[in-house]
C-alpha cells in the first residue's frame, strides 16, 4: 500500500494506462462473443481441448478482467487474473520461434506485443488502480 496519495498527474497517468490496457481484453472479448462459431472452429483446428469451454473461459476472463482495470475495481486481481490468462496464451498461440514461414513475423510481433501488455499489466499489479477508481 502507498503511504502518501499519487499527484493528479499520476492518477491521470494511471487511469489512462488502465483505460488502454483494458480496451484489448474488451475488444478481444466481444469480438470472441460476436464471431462464437469462427473462433470455436479456430480452436478446434488448433487443437485446444474442449473449445467450446476453453472460449467461454477465455472470454469471461477477458471481458471481467477488462471491466476490473477499465473501473478500477479489484483491478490488482483483475491484472493478476489476466496475467494469469495472457502468459500462456501467449507462448501457445505466438511461439513464433515454431514457425517457418511468411507468419514468421506477425507471430513475433504479436509474441512481444503481449509481453509488453503484461509488463503494462505487472505495473497495476504494484501500483494499483491509482485514486480514481472505483475501490476509491
Amino acid at each position: 500500500m502507498r503511504i502518501t496519495p499519487y499527484t493528479r498527474g499520476q492518477n491521470a497517468a494511471i487511469l489512462i494506462g488502465r483505460v488502454l490496457i483494458s480496451l484489448i481484453f474488451l475488444v478481444v472479448g466481444i469480438y470472441k462473443v460476436t464471431h462464437w462459431h469462427e473462433m470455436t472452429d479456430y480452436l478446434d483446428a488448433v487443437k485446444i481441448p474442449m473449445p467450446y469451454a476453453s472460449l467461454l473461459l477465455a472470454t469471461i476472463i477477458e471481458l471481467l478482467g477488462g471491466l476490473m482495470l477499465l473501473l478500477g475495481y479489484k483491478a490488482r486481481f483483475g491484472a493478476f487474473v489476466l496475467l494469469i490468462f495472457l502468459i500462456p496464451t501467449t507462448f501457445i498461440f505466438h511461439s513464433y520461434w515454431n514457425v517457418h514461414s511468411a507468419a514468421y513475423s506477425t507471430q513475433m510481433m504479436m509474441f512481444w506485443k503481449n509481453m509488453a501488455i503484461a509488463g503494462g499489466l505487472f505495473i497495476l499489479l504494484g501500483t494499483g488502480a491509482g485514486s480514481w477508481a472505483l475501490d476509491n
